[in-house]
C-alpha cells in the first residue's frame, strides 16, 4: 500500500479527522469502523491508520469530515459526511421522491464561475441503511484550483431524522487525469466507504 503519513487535527467547524496515505488501493484489512462524531448509531469505515476524534457535534449541520488522501501521483481524494435537518419545503417525503427521480443527478452539480466542462457520468436510486438514497458521479474542470480536474461522487440518504450526504471528490491536474485516477485508484475506495455507512434505525412506533 505504500508509506502511510497520518496527521490528526482537533475538530473545528465539524472537522473530525484527516489522513493522507500513498498507494493505489486499500485492502479490507486496512479499514477500521468508527463512530461518526462519537454517535454510536452512525458508523463508517475509514483507513485503519486513523485515530478517531469525537469533538464534532452530530446535531450540527456538518457531521464530520473524515479523510483526505493522496495517491502515488498528484491525485487527491477528500470525503465528507454531512447531516442536515429537513426544511419546511423539503421534508423527508420530498427528498425521498427527489432521490427516486432524475432530480437525483442534481446532487453532483458543481456551481461557480470557475467550473466548466461539467459532465454527469452516472446517477441511480439505491438504499442505505434501509432508507431511500441515491448515488451520482460527475467530472468537471475547476479553474480556481491548483489541481484543476475533478470528480465528485455523492451518496444522499433521506433518513427519518435528517438528510445525509456523503461526498467524495478527486482532484488531479486536469479532467482526464481525474477520470483516470477515479477509475484506477479511488472508485473502489469510495464504494467501500459508501456501502460501509450505517445510520440510525427508524424510531420505534
Amino acid at each position: 500500500m505504500g508509506e502511510i503519513m497520518q496527521f490528526v487535527k482537533p475538530a473545528a467547524a465539524g472537522m473530525v479527522i484527516f489522513v493522507a496515505f500513498a498507494g493505489t488501493a486499500v485492502a479490507d484489512s486496512d479499514w477500521q469502523t468508527i463512530q461518526a462524531a462519537g454517535d454510536p448509531r452512525i458508523t463508517i469505515d475509514i483507513p485503519a491508520a486513523v485515530h478517531q476524534e469525537s469533538a464534532a457535534d452530530p446535531k450540527k449541520g456538518e457531521l464530520m469530515a473524515f479523510f483526505a488522501a493522496n495517491s502515488e501521483g498528484d491525485e487527491t481524494l477528500a470525503c465528507f459526511l454531512n447531516r442536515n435537518e429537513y426544511s419546511k419545503n423539503m421534508n423527508a417525503q420530498a427528498w425521498q421522491a427527489a432521490l427516486q427521480s432524475k432530480d437525483a443527478a442534481m446532487m453532483c452539480d458543481k456551481n461557480g464561475a470557475n467550473i466548466s466542462n461539467h459532465e454527469l457520468d452516472t446517477y441511480a436510486s439505491t438504499t442505505s441503511s434501509g432508507y431511500v438514497a441515491s448515488t451520482c458521479d460527475a467530472a468537471y474542470t475547476d479553474g480556481s484550483e491548483k489541481l484543476k480536474g475533478g470528480i465528485i461522487s455523492v451518496m444522499s440518504i433521506a433518513a427519518p431524522d435528517a438528510f445525509y450526504t456523503l461526498t467524495c471528490e478527486v482532484g488531479a491536474t486536469d479532467k482526464d487525469e481525474a477520470i483516470a485516477a477515479w477509475l484506477v485508484t479511488w472508485k473502489d475506495v469510495v464504494a467501500h466507504v459508501q456501502t460501509s455507512l450505517q445510520l440510525p434505525a427508524p424510531p420505534e412506533k
